[in-house]
C-alpha cells in the first residue's frame, strides 16, 4: 500500500505540476467552483462527492478532488454522460473510457486543476478516504492501520488474502482496520 501511494503521488504530482497553474484559491472560491462542477456531474453519476483539501476545509486550495461512480457513458462524436461535462475542460490526463478510466485530470477555465477519481460501489469508501487525504495522514495513520489489520490495497481495492473486501463507505474502512473514525478536518 505504501509503495502504491508513493507511486501514485509521484506519478500524478509530477504530471499535474507540469500543467498546473501556480495560482492558489481560497476555500470559499474553490468550494464554489467544486460545487458547480459537482452539480453539472451529478446527473451523470450514481454517486459523487468532493474530497481532498476542500473536504478537509483547508484555507488554501490548489486543486479540486472529486470521487464518483459514473453512470454508463460514451465518448467521441456522440459523447454522453460524464464525458459531456469533463470534455469541456482542458485535458491533462485520462482518456474517458467507461469501466477503465480510474482518474481524469482537467483544468477548469478559472485555472484550478480538477482531479476526478472513478470507482465502483465496492471501493468507493476506500477511494474517498485516500483521496480525502491528507498525504501525511495516509502515510502516517491510514497505511499503517491497513497493514497492521492484515489488509492490502490492490488495483484500487482493499484485499485480504487476495479476496476483494467491499468498502462502500469511509466509516466501513475505519471499522475494518480497527481505527476510530477521524473527521476529515482532523486529517491534516
Amino acid at each position: 500500500m505504501q509503495k502504491l501511494l508513493e507511486s501514485f503521488y509521484q506519478t500524478n504530482n509530477m504530471k499535474k505540476n507540469q500543467f498546473k497553474k501556480e495560482e492558489r484559491f481560497s476555500l470559499i472560491e474553490a468550494k464554489k467552483i467544486a460545487e458547480d462542477i459537482l452539480e453539472q456531474l451529478k446527473p451523470h453519476c450514481e454517486r459523487i462527492e468532493i474530497a481532498g483539501s476542500i473536504r478537509r476545509n483547508k484555507s488554501d486550495i490548489g486543486d479540486i478532488d472529486l470521487v464518483c461512480i459514473p453512470k454508463k457513458y460514451e465518448t467521441g462524436l456522440f459523447s454522453t454522460g460524464i464525458a459531456t461535462v469533463l470534455d469541456n475542460f482542458e485535458k491533462v490526463k485520462g482518456d474517458l473510457i467507461y469501466g477503465q478510466t480510474r482518474n481524469a485530470i482537467r483544468i477548469h477555465p478559472k485555472g484550478i486543476t480538477l482531479d476526478c477519481y472513478f470507482c465502483e460501489s465496492d471501493n468507493y469508501g476506500l477511494i474517498k478516504t485516500i483521496r480525502t487525504g491528507s498525504e501525511n495522514f495516509n502515510r502516517a495513520v491510514l497505511v499503517p492501520a491497513i497493514n497492521s489489520a492484515g489488509y492490502k490495497c490492490k488495483d484500487g481495492y482493499l484485499t485480504f488474502e487476495d479476496e476483494i473486501i467491499e468498502v462502500k463507505e469511509e466509516e466501513s474502512l475505519f471499522k475494518l482496520i480497527r481505527l476510530g473514525y477521524v473527521e476529515p478536518e482532523k486529517r491534516n
